[in-house]
């Protein structure tokens, strides 16, 4: 008899112990399959954070306007001074080709007075008019 209850008790614990490592076996899969589910779950969360909500959006509408403000203004700066520099740039090409113009004729008038020194200077041509101890000086670039 003990015998025999001896062996019902080692097949009671062969039994607990299969139980125990099936259970243990299914555990360890349950764990995994819930391991893969929170992946995906995390996936899923960062995918939904990625897209901007609502205040995000006003915010980069505003960030958006003020950038194209700046640039307009930029823009427009830059176009005044464009305007500026061919003004005078144009101012000055009239003006040297006025006194291109002039120059020769007051050269004309002068030497028939004999009023002028004339000097040449590879581009620059510069005549010193003397008249009454005032003294006036031309430059011209050629």
């Amino acid at each position: 008899m003990v015998v025999v209850a001896a062996r019902l008790q080692v097949k009671r614990l062969q039994l607990v112990e299969e139980t125990y490592q099936s259970d243990r076996a299914k555990l360890q899969e349950i764990r995994q399959l819930a391991a893969k589910k929170n992946r995906e779950i995390a996936m899923v969360q960062r995918k939904i954070d990625e897209i901007p909500s609502r205040t995000e959006l006003q915010q980069y509408q505003r960030q958006f306007v003020e950038l194209y403000e700046q640039v307009s203004s930029k823009f427009t700066e830059t176009r005044k001074y464009y305007n500026s520099y061919n003004t005078l740039n144009d101012t000055r090409q009239f003006l040297q080709k006025e006194v291109r113009f002039t120059l020769p004729l007051l050269l004309l008038r002068c030497r028939r007075h004999r009023l002028v020194q004339h000097v040449v200077c590879g581009r620059v041509c510069a005549v010193r008019v003397c008249a009454v101890g005032v003294g006036v000086d031309f430059a011209v670039d050629r």
